[in-house]
């Protein structure tokens, strides 16, 4: 009855019962939304012609298209400009219904049938999700703090030293702590005026007991002035960064998608990986295709970036933003029997005499004289040859002077 056939079949599925649909070949899902099809992928459409096909690689059109794609199939179809239904990059999840990125998180990099993710630092990718995920590295690096309390960031990780330890040339290691003179003044950037009997921690003597300079007489450690960022750290003035599940913010979690915790004053806070930016606490991706970026070219929005690509004749500048005309007359042989003229994002050849132009003006084909002019080479045999011809005259006839006949 028509009651039991309510549901939208799409792609030439047909309704066969109450939300069932009998889909065409290639087809699948509940009302035949997915398109399971596979077939060749090509990277260059020209004038509704295919080209630049991918040899041995055979894949549905969703991927063909997400990816380096800009037609698939046979017969050709060509890659929808707009979404389809995904931007480039990402890939329909039909299970939720919603958009998922072939690498979420970092960098995809196309390649030849299929592509690689490429992770920011400190991060690798989940084969499961393609998400790009922290590496914790206070899980999975033995011996990671000794002598201190490892604690992981997004990306990276830093060390809390234990008493009688402090941070080494970097803030991932901790090293027992050198005692030193302290000083109370600095003169043409010396330290004098030391206090006498005892040796401290840089840390003691710039914090506690108001000294200006740490070391020894020979070598001086200025200390760093009150409120700066170093001064900070080095009296352990910073507020704590603790690390939970999951959360919003560093303070309160110590993780920072798209970006990497840092401090600022005496609070933690999100710094934005360049290509995203902070929104209520949260690292979005600009979409740089919103500003014209690509100079003649088509931009594609990425996570944290963006691609520009060119049309047929032009080639993408070192800038990665500007479609410069590609001179094609640089190639070897790119007009036999002519010369090659460049011209804005293409090229014609001006054929040698004896040749003619084909219609697109990018080849010189040889002119038949033979056939074309019926008058040539009387009272004899005409033979064409590349951009002319020639006579061979009848016994008792002698060639013209200007070989055009027999007399």
């Amino acid at each position: 009855s028509s009651d039991a056939c309510q549901v939208d079949c799409q792609n030439g599925g047909r309704c066969i019962g109450q939300n069932r649909c009998s889909c065409m070949y290639g087809f699948g899902g509940p009302k035949c939304e997915s398109d399971l099809r596979t077939g060749p992928c090509f990277t260059q459409l020209s004038n509704y012609q295919c080209k630049g096909q991918l040899i041995g690689v055979v894949c549905t059109k969703a991927l063909c298209c997400a990816t380096i794609g800009k037609a698939w199939g046979n017969p050709c179809e060509k890659c929808q400009t707009e979404s389809y239904p995904c931007r480039r990059g990402y890939i329909l999840n039909a299970q939720g219904n919603s958009c998922q990125g072939l690498c979420v998180g970092g960098r995809c990099i196309n390649n030849i049938g299929s592509y690689v993710c490429e992770c920011r630092e400190g991060q690798r990718q989940n084969l499961l999700t393609n998400l790009c995920e922290d590496i914790n590295e206070c899980g999975e690096q033995r011996g990671a703090c000794q002598n201190g309390l490892c604690v992981n960031t997004e990306g990276s990780y830093f060390c809390e030293c234990h008493n009688g330890y402090e941070h080494g040339p970097s803030k991932t290691q901790c090293v027992p702590v050198r005692k030193n003179l302290c000083f109370t003044k600095i003169r043409n950037s010396q330290c004098v005026s030391a206090i006498q009997n005892a040796r401290y921690s840089r840390s003691d003597c710039c914090c506690k007991h108001g000294g200006n300079g740490w070391g020894d007489r020979h070598t001086c450690h200025i200390c760093p002035l009150r409120e700066s960022n170093e001064y900070l750290t080095l009296c352990q003035l910073v507020e704590p960064l603790t690390i939970g599940k999951t959360g919003e913010s560093c303070q309160r979690h110590g993780t920072c998608l798209n970006g990497q915790c840092h401090r600022v004053g005496r609070k933690w806070k999100c710094q934005c990986y360049t290509g995203f930016q902070n929104v209520n606490g949260s690292c979005i991706d600009i979409d740089e295709c919103l500003n014209n970026v690509c100079r003649r070219g088509e931009c594609t929005n990425t996570d944290g970036s963006f691609i520009c690509t060119c049309s047929d004749g032009f080639v993408l500048d070192k800038d990665g933003r500007t479609c410069t005309d590609m001179n094609e007359c640089e190639k070897e042989n790119m007009c036999p029997n002519g010369v090659c003229q460049n011209m804005n994002g293409s090229y014609k050849c001006r054929c040698n005499p004896g040749f003619r132009q084909s219609p697109n003006q990018q080849v010189c084909y040889d002119i038949n004289e033979c056939v074309n002019n019926g008058k040539l080479c009387l009272n004899g045999a005409c033979h064409n040859t590349p951009g002319s011809y020639y006579c061979e005259c009848k016994r008792g006839f002698s060639l013209s002077p200007d070989g055009a006949f027999c007399v």
